[in-house]
């Protein structure tokens, strides 16, 4: 027993090398979104970030952000009468990023008022407010998009260049 060595590779449980940086990487995003989510809401008064202004000023950057709807009727009328497939997909894809443009702005529009005290703080704003201040993506915009592991920053640069 005092020859085992302490730890062992991924090579002896006939895994491949790789596996062991995949398993230290989702421990170390694991371990620092746990210290995220533990971080308290109050630290204005000590020097920190005052939580409203700053959603405040996050939801000005977001709104500048989104788009107009696209205009899926006079798009759909100059292919014709006869699609071809990849404008069924592109039209396919233009419903769907509408319906996305559609609910970031009523969450925005909703977290504003509620910050604002204009409506009541539901619960669904309230997880909306802990992920933009923890800078995560919110599940009620995760769900309309292809399924990503991006923070909210790096989210909404892939949201811009697919617009563009």
């Amino acid at each position: 027993m005092a020859e085992m060595p302490r730890t062992c590779s991924p090579v002896v449980l006939g895994l491949h090398s790789n596996a062991e940086i995949g398993y230290f990487t989702n421990a170390t995003k694991v371990i620092w979104v746990n210290m995220i989510l533990m971080q308290t809401n109050e630290g204005a008064s000590e020097g920190g970030i005052d939580r409203e202004a700053y959603l405040d000023g996050l939801i000005d950057d977001l709104e500048a952000k989104i788009p107009e709807l696209y205009d899926e009727f006079n798009i759909r009328k100059t292919f014709g009468e006869v699609l071809k497939p990849t404008e069924v997909v592109l039209l396919q894809e233009l419903e769907r990023f509408n319906k996305l443009i559609e609910v970031m702005g009523a969450s925005l529009k909703d977290l504003r008022s509620a910050l604002k005290g204009e409506i009541g703080m539901s619960q669904d704003l309230d997880d909306l407010a802990n992920s933009f201040f923890n800078g995560f993506l919110p599940d009620i915009w995760r769900r309309l998009t292809p399924q990503t592991e991006k923070m909210l920053g790096a989210w909404m640069d892939w949201f811009t260049k697919r617009h563009r």
